[in-house]
């Protein structure tokens, strides 16, 4: 499985995929393409447990945070 933990005026939203559910993968990279449109910068964590940035979807990748672009003032 694997869940993109969206930053929002909610507080979080999530969406979750199964690695093996096309139609999942399909639904969580779509949503994340619109994001990306929207300026949302996305981390992972990597191998060692350090956070990265990416900017395509990664659907193995186990957590994925967004972050809405931020505004100075």
């Amino acid at each position: 499985m694997g869940e993109m933990c969206i930053l929002s005026n909610n507080g979080d939203d999530k969406i979750v995929w199964d690695i093996n559910n096309k139609t999942d993968i399909e639904r969580a990279k779509k949503s994340f393409k619109n994001m990306k449109n929207e300026d949302y910068t996305f981390f992972v964590n990597d191998k060692n447990g350090k956070q990265r940035a990416i900017t395509n979807f990664d659907s193995l990748a186990e957590f994925i945070i967004c972050v809405p672009k931020t505004r100075k003032g």
